[in-house]
C-alpha cells in the first residue's frame, strides 16, 4: 500500500512539473512567484529525483548573478543557504556571502512590521540562531510585530498576517498569546479544499488569485511556526 502511494504521489508531482515547462516559458515567470514557493518547490523536486527545466534555469541564473559578489543584504540571506542546498551554489561562496551579511539593517523602525518580519524570515531563514543569542536586542522587534498583528487581523491583510506570525516565531514567540491568537484567525479563514481567505471581489479570477497569494503565504507561515514549536523555539 505504501509503494501505492509512493508512486501515485511521484506521478501527480511529475504531471505538475510537466504543466510547468509548458505553462512557463519565460525564466521571468518564476521570479513572479516568491522565494518560499520557488524554493520550496525546488526541494520538493529534489527529493522526489524529478526536474524542471525552466525553473533549473531560473535557479542556474540567480546563482550566477551572485557570483564575483562579496556581500549581499540581510534579506538575501535565506536565498543563499537554499541555493547552497540545493548545489548552484558552493558551500564556500555561500559561505563568504553568508559571513558578510549584517542583520543590524532589519532593527530599523523605520520600516512596516510585515516588511521588517518577512526580511527577518529571509535572513533567518530555518537557523534563528544567526540572530545570535542576545534575545533582549530582539525582543522590542518583537514587541513591534505582537502590536501590528491585531490591526493586520481587523484589516483582513492575511498575507501580513502570516509574515507578522512567522517573524514572531523566529524570535521565540510562537506560543506567545498573541501569536496563538493569529493562527486561530488564520486557521478560521481555511477552505475545506485547503485554500485560506474570503476575497471581496466579484471576478473570480481576482478571488482565485487573492486565493493563491494568501494560501501560499499561510502555509508557510504556519509551517514554520510547527518547525519553532517542534524545534523548542519558544523563549518569549
Amino acid at each position: 500500500m505504501e509503494y501505492e502511494v509512493i508512486a501515485v504521489f511521484d506521478d501527480t508531482v511529475g504531471s505538475l512539473v510537466q504543466r510547468a515547462e509548458n505553462a512557463l516559458v519565460e525564466r521571468v515567470v518564476w521570479g513572479r512567484q516568491g522565494a518560499d514557493a520557488v524554493f520550496d518547490c525546488a526541494r520538493g523536486l529534489s527529493a522526489c529525483d524529478l526536474t524542471c527545466d525552466s525553473l533549473d534555469r531560473f535557479l542556474a541564473d540567480t546563482a550566477a548573478a551572485l557570483n564575483g559578489l562579496s556581500a549581499v543584504p540581510a534579506t538575501a540571506a535565506g536565498g543563499v543557504c537554499r541555493l547552497r542546498d540545493l548545489g548552484w551554489l558552493t558551500p564556500q561562496q555561500a559561505g563568504s556571502l553568508l559571513a558578510a551579511t549584517d542583520p543590524a539593517s532589519l532593527l530599523a523602525e523605520n520600516h512596516a512590521p510585515a516588511v521588517t518580519a518577512t526580511a527577518l524570515a529571509q535572513y533567518a531563514d530555518e537557523d534563528p540562531g544567526r540572530l545570535g543569542h542576545d534575545t533582549s536586542v530582539w525582543y522590542p522587534v518583537a514587541e513591534h510585530f505582537a502590536a501590528a498583528l491585531p490591526t493586520a487581523c481587523q484589516s483582513y491583510r492575511l498575507e501580513e498576517v502570516a509574515a507578522l506570525l512567522k517573524g514572531l516565531a523566529i524570535l521565540g514567540w510562537a506560543d506567545h498569546r498573541i501569536t496563538r491568537d493569529g493562527i486561530d484567525f488564520l486557521l478560521c479563514q481555511q477552505h475545506p479544499t485547503g485554500a485560506f481567505g474570503y476575497p471581496a471581489r466579484d471576478d473570480h479570477r481576482e478571488r482565485a488569485t487573492a486565493q493563491r497569494i494568501w494560501t501560499q503565504s499561510c502555509v508557510v507561515a504556519l509551517s514554520r511556526l510547527y518547525a519553532c514549536k517542534a524545534g523548542g523555539i519558544t523563549e518569549a
